[in-house]
């Protein structure tokens, strides 16, 4: 009896320890399927994330002010290759900047008598940063850039029929890169030479104070290919910058994007995101945050979701700063005549005889010729000994 009474305890002990593996086994298998959806869900909000942030570099157009001033500033949303289309992205926004920048400092060369040209120039660069921030705020072309790669991307062990979609409004953010390297840069710099021909000791420093100098991160001059081919080791123009401003005539900032040259797009945290939440004037956003929504369709129907946020790279897509449909201006100050010793004159005509430039270019020191002209319309640039006539 004794014997039959253990044997019965221990059979007991026996299906109780099994009950309780199975449902340890069974909670084990759910619980894991539960992390598992997790993790899928936040890999599809990061991948989602990074989507809108390398679409939104070339993605959202904007058209140019409707005059010259930044006319043939576009760049192909393919190829990157500069264009004359009217429109403005992203990527093109800096070369708007870049133009902006070298009109103020030559107004600044020159004096307040351009300051209103430099000032108008400024306006239009304000109004179009503005049109591309609204572009770039979160709404618009950015839901459907997060959708299309986030509903692509596997969540399985959410269940048969999970997927991933937004659960609010895409946030935009003015984030600058922690990393010395890649610190508040645009992706257009200016050639040091165009400052050097101004001559003005005053817009020397100011190249100084509106580029960043930075012993890595400088232009490489490899892209875009052909005639648009970027010049190397030069610095890049800053970005994000409210005090970039160049005299008390020019009181308004001229503000860059932080596209972050010579970088791809990539993940931040949450917190370097929300300290850079707060607009920057003007300038268009260069990151997004994003709350993502999944539903557990195999068992619970609970829901989950993920946050991710993402910045741009241009990576090797930069520009050189130039002015298109720009024009030289040529003061006659030195004729001919008056050699040897030849002095500038005032009050009187010079005799050009049969082309203006033929007292104004000569042969000797500091001097070219002959004179050469363009049938075509096109401005000639014949290089001779001791000058250039232009």
């Amino acid at each position: 009896m004794k014997l039959r009474r253990r044997r019965g305890a221990t059979l007991g002990l026996v299906a109780v320890i099994v009950l309780v593996i199975a449902i340890l086994g069974i909670a084990f298998f759910f619980l894991s399927k539960i992390m598992g959806g997790g993790r899928e869900v936040a890999n599809a909000t990061d991948a989602g994330a990074m989507n809108v942030a390398k679409l939104a570099l070339m993605g959202p157009n904007v058209p140019a002010p409707a005059n010259d001033e930044f006319d043939g500033l576009g760049v192909d949303a393919a190829t990157g290759i500069p264009n004359n289309s009217g429109t403005i992205n992203l990527l093109a926004y800096n070369r708007a900047v870049g133009r902006a920048l070298l009109v103020a400092l030559n107004a600044r060369a020159i004096g307040p008598a351009s300051s209103r040209l430099a000032g108008d120039v400024i306006d239009k660069l304000d109004s179009l940063g503005t049109n591309l921030q609204r572009q770039l705020s979160g709404g618009g072309l950015l839901p459907g850039y997060f959708d299309t790669m986030a509903r692509a991307q596997n969540v399985k062990m959410m269940g048969p029929t999970s997927d991933v979609r937004l659960s609010g409004a895409i946030t935009p953010a003015w984030t600058i890169a922690q990393g010395s390297e890649g610190n508040q840069k645009t992706n257009v710099y200016i050639n040091p030479q165009v400052i050097d021909m101004m001559d003005n000791p005053t817009v020397s420093s100011l190249y100084n104070t509106t580029t960043v100098s930075s012993a890595n991160v400088v232009s490489k001059g490899s892209w875009p290919q052909g005639p648009f081919s970027s010049s190397p080791s030069h610095r890049f123009i800053r970005a994000y910058d409210r005090s970039l401003t160049l005299s008390n005539y020019l009181d308004k900032p001229i503000l860059g994007a932080a596209v972050g040259p010579q970088d791809r797009a990539h993940l931040v945290n949450s917190g370097q995101f929300d300290r850079c939440s707060a607009p920057v004037g003007y300038a268009p956003p260069n990151s997004w945050k994003t709350n993502s929504l999944s539903q557990e369709t195999s068992r619970t129907n609970s829901f989950g979701g993920a946050v991710a946020c993402a910045v741009v790279g241009s990576l090797n897509a930069e520009y050189e700063a130039c002015i298109p449909r720009g024009y030289v201006r040529i003061l006659n100050f030195v004729s001919a005549n008056n050699l040897p010793g030849a002095q500038p004159i005032s009050g009187q005509d010079v005799n050009g005889g049969s082309s203006i430039f033929n007292n104004e270019f000569w042969t000797g020191t500091g001097g070219s010729g002959p004179t050469y002209f363009a049938g075509s319309g096109d401005i000639f640039a014949q290089r001779g000994v001791g000058g250039e006539a232009l």
